[in-house]
């Protein structure tokens, strides 16, 4: 995610990312925002770059200069704060209902910081203790802390359950970060942890496969129907009646969405006004945001796969292709498998898609998975992957900035409006 330059420093635009923090029934809870630049990109540790500098560029230029609606869509943001950022007060900047303020692990706690920690906890700001290690110093700030965070990358579940034991004694609300697998949050879980941010969730694993409703089957067979010519009108007319709300739902999209509210008020006019193609990039816009529930995996995964598909059509605009509406696609439903809890083949066999669009979904290869594979890296805030991908396209990162940034934009409208 893109914030806008300073003067001055146009050369060197700062990006955010946003790890998701999950609660225990899968709910979405906030996103704490991570500095990312060139250096770090890689995930190479990061040289001559200050946790201070990393989390005043996180606080000022993106939180303050973006918004916090902008960025985390109403959720509450968790950012990273040192000693001398808490002692300048620099918090008061930010809403003390949006934001939860992480103390670094690597501050040094002095009576100014406990005096400011408690100053900060008395006005209604919450606090959160990063990397929660017990000690003598941590020990003064636990008691103006909502939140401590635990990494729990690799410790086991003996460990993971003894400080589970130990931080479940002050009260406060244990998060686990850096979960990695199933195992690790299921174990996390019976240690008392109740917040959950990891790689685990980067790719999720529903406990429970889903069952397709009548309003998804039918979504499905029009998406395959839109896009062969041999189907006449009166089938498709058939298909979307099959559910009751389908019809309403869609044309109150392509209302708002695409004809400025221009008044369609029946498939076959909107068929007549926006031609198959782009009646077939509604409904499938439509089908990705009905398979978000209050999970708030769900709707996580369907903002991801709502911007990759609009970033890879603008993409594709800027490259002058006429099959931008494909690339679309593409996006759109590469996390159907996950949405749907099933193998990528079985998620998208019923949309008949065609097999260069399959062949990206399924096994990655082919012109439109290297648009996607941008679209992932551009997510990671893997810059060097970027530029090697863009070259491949013919584009530059330069092309691309602003579409991922209004990329971001429209999906999170789309999620608004559709969920």
């Amino acid at each position: 995610m893109q914030s806008e330059p300073t003067s001055g420093q146009a050369s060197v635009p700062v990006f955010v990312a946003r790890q998701p923090i999950f609660g225990v029934e899968n709910q979405l809870a906030g996103y704490e925002l991570l500095y990312r630049n060139d250096v770090t990109a890689s995930g190479a540790p990061t040289s001559g770059v200050s946790d201070r500098s990393m989390s005043t560029e996180t606080v000022l230029r993106s939180v303050v200069g973006l918004g916090l609606s902008q960025l985390t869509g109403g959720y509450p943001a968790w950012v990273n704060f040192t000693a001398d950022l808490i002692k300048e007060r620099v918090y008061e900047l930010l809403p003390k209902d949006g934001v939860v303020i992480e103390v670094l692990e690597t501050v040094v706690v002095d009576d100014q910081l406990v005096d400011e920690v408690q100053r900060m906890h008395e006005r209604g700001w919450k606090v959160a203790l990063d990397d929660m290690v017990l000690s003598a110093g941590t020990a003064r700030l636990v008691p103006f802390a909502s939140y401590l965070k635990v990494d729990v990358l690799g410790l086991g579940a003996d460990r993971i359950a003894e400080l589970g034991s130990l931080f479940r004694g002050t009260g406060k609300t244990l998060l686990a970060e850096r979960v990695e697998t199933r195992e690790e949050r299921d174990q996390c879980m019976a240690a008392g942890f109740t917040l959950f941010q990891g790689y685990y969730y980067s790719r999720p694993q529903l406990v429970a496969k889903k069952v397709l409703p009548a309003g998804q089957l039918a979504a499905m067979r029009l998406v395959q129907q839109l896009r062969d010519e041999r189907i006449h009108d009166t089938q498709i007319a058939a298909t979307l009646g099959s559910d009751a709300a389908m019809p309403y739902k869609l044309l109150q999209l392509v209302n708002t969405a695409a004809m400025g509210g221009s008044g369609v008020t029946s498939l076959e006019h909107a068929l007549r006004m926006l031609g198959r193609k782009s009646l077939a990039r509604w409904v499938s816009l439509l089908l990705v945001s009905s398979l978000v529930t209050g999970d708030g995996t769900s709707r996580e995964m369907a903002l991801v796969a709502m911007r990759r598909g609009r970033f890879a059509e603008r993409a594709a605009q800027v490259l002058g292709r006429d099959d931008d509406g494909v690339f679309f696609i593409v996006g759109l439903f590469s996390l159907l498998d996950a949405l749907l809890d099933v193998p990528m083949e079985e998620a998208i066999a019923p949309l008949g898609l065609a097999p260069a669009v399959a062949s990206a979904l399924t096994k990655g290869v082919g012109p439109y998975a290297v648009m996607l594979k941008l679209a992932e890296s551009f997510e990671r805030g893997d810059w060097s992957d970027v530029d090697l991908k863009a070259e491949a396209l013919g584009l530059t990162r330069d092309n691309l900035l602003g579409t991922y940034t209004e990329a971001e934009h429209w999906a999170l409208e789309q999620v608004i409006r559709t969920t």
